[in-house]
């Protein structure tokens, strides 16, 4: 995302090429945040939980593009852009934006060889989904923009959190969605990532890595997406965990990454 010359993040504006979008993803705060930024941008957004949804969605009414996250239950994201791009008819052709938070280029291009249209990574820069969808709509119409130079991936990283919130992402949040609105997204945040945490250790205490994995994984995504950066980081060490004893001291950071985030939201978002 390019800031402003002060550093600012640049204030929000209205989609050139507007349409009904269906979004897909597991995280019951992510949709909140995608319908809320995608609305503002001037869409028509549908929200579902998993890929099977999305699928079922498309069969029942016309959408214009879809957002799916890649990794989801029941029905994950490259499957789903498998299934829309067998189904009969012009919905086979409709714009797809896939959405994970794996930055590693050959999950990009397998994901891209499932049928996305373009393949962005988390923590989501609402500027480049924005233009992203605005470039794929317009397309979709007929009146093609050239892509940007860049190919919509943003560098893993394993460093340290360099403070609880990610204090430009905040920003960025405030100047798409608005201040009220922004922060009343944030202070979800923590209950959100508290009922992870239990889902966690209920995976630990049963030995389902795949389980733990999945709900660490949802997690880490989530907090990205919403500037939660010590969350993130933890989540990511969660996700990474080889056995139950090696995620226990995972889970005891995770709890105080939240209960850290939960009195930074507090700060920033009091009156």
């Amino acid at each position: 995302m390019t800031a402003t010359a002060d550093g600012r993040p640049p204030a929000a504006r209205h989609a050139t090429a507007t349409g009904r979008i269906l979004v897909a993803d597991d995280s019951p705060a992510t949709r909140v945040l995608m319908r809320a930024m995608l609305a503002r941008q001037g869409h028509e957004v549908t929200v579902v939980a998993h890929g099977a949804l999305a699928v079922e969605a498309l069969r029942a009414a016309p959408f214009d593009l879809v957002v799916l996250d890649m990794q989801m239950p029941v029905l994950d994201g490259a499957d789903a852009a498998r299934a829309v791009r067998a189904m009969d008819g012009p919905v086979a052709a409709i714009p797809i934006v896939g959405l994970s938070a794996d930055a590693d280029p050959g999950t990009r291009a397998r994901c891209l060889g499932c049928g996305l249209d373009e393949y962005l990574t988390k923590p989501v820069d609402w500027a480049m989904l924005a233009d992203t969808v605005d470039r794929l709509l317009t397309e979709r119409r007929g009146s093609a923009v050239p892509a940007g130079p860049g190919d919509g991936s943003t560098p893993a990283t394993h460093a340290a959190p360099a403070a609880v919130l990610d204090d430009f992402a905040v920003r960025q949040l405030e100047a798409v969605l608005g201040r009220d609105l922004a922060h009343g997204l944030l202070r979800g945040v923590p209950g959100s990532a508290f009922a992870e945490l239990e889902r966690l250790r209920r995976a630990r205490d049963a030995g389902d890595v795949a389980q733990w994995r999945a709900a660490a994984h949802r997690l880490k995504g989530m907090a990205g997406t919403h500037g939660c950066e010590a969350i993130r980081h933890a989540a990511e060490r969660a996700e990474d965990a080889a056995t139950p004893a090696a995620l226990g001291p995972c889970l005891d950071q995770l709890e105080d990454a939240i209960a850290a985030t939960e009195a930074a939201i507090g700060a920033l978002t009091s009156p």
